[in-house]
């Protein structure tokens, strides 16, 4: 993260509204493109861990057939 913004809350909170509106204009297809092209392998980890299901997880390490 840039350290500038990292120590403004103000400006943290600002970027986050605007993102919530540019990202509202945008279809479903066009959110899963940016998310999509946005996460580096490197971030799949975290990012699968913040939003899906357990049973998802699961079936992506391989520990549970659905």
């Amino acid at each position: 993260m840039n350290e500038s913004w990292a120590k403004d809350p103000a400006l943290i909170q600002r970027a986050r509204i605007v993102l919530v509106l540019f990202l509202s204009k945008k279809s479903k297809g066009e959110l899963v493109e940016l998310i999509m092209s946005w996460l580096d392998d490197s971030d799949l980890y975290r990012f699968c861990h913040r939003v899906l299901d357990p049973s998802d997880l699961a079936y992506i390490e391989g520990s549970e057939k659905r």
